[in-house]
This record gives structure tokens, sequence and C-alpha cells, in this order.
């Protein structure tokens, strides 16, 4: 299930990446036509789109705490 928390990752063939929260975006009836999140270029399709749980306190933090080296 889709927490209002979790966000969403859209990727598009000309390697457009937008990362929105789900609480950003409407709930849209039954009799619609959906809810535009990104709008495209002519010729642009998106081509993948992932969902993300919200990060946990102390994980949102600089990679190099984690690894010294990077």
């Amino acid at each position: 299930p889709v927490e209002s928390t979790d966000q969403a990752l859209l990727l598009t063939d000309k390697a457009t990446v937008i990362r929105t929260g789900i609480d950003a975006i409407r709930i849209a009836g039954r009799n619609t036509q959906g809810v535009m999140i990104l709008r495209v270029g002519e010729g642009e399709k998106v081509v993948s789109v992932a969902l993300t749980p919200e990060a946990a306190e102390g994980d949102a933090g600089d990679a190099s705490e984690d690894h010294p080296d990077a």
C-alpha cells in the first residue's frame, strides 16, 4: 500500500527525473481523466515510476558519516 509519507520518482527517456511527495498528488474521482504529475516534452515518455518510503530519522544524513572514505 502507498502511504501519504511516501514519495514518487518519475524518470523519462530524456533523463528528466522528478521526486514528489504522494501527499502532493490530489485524489481524483472515478469520472476524471487522471492527475498530471509531470508534463513531458514532445516525443518524451515516462519510462519508470518508483515509490520510495519516507527516510527514517538519521537516514537522510551525509553519506560520509556512514562511509568515511566516501
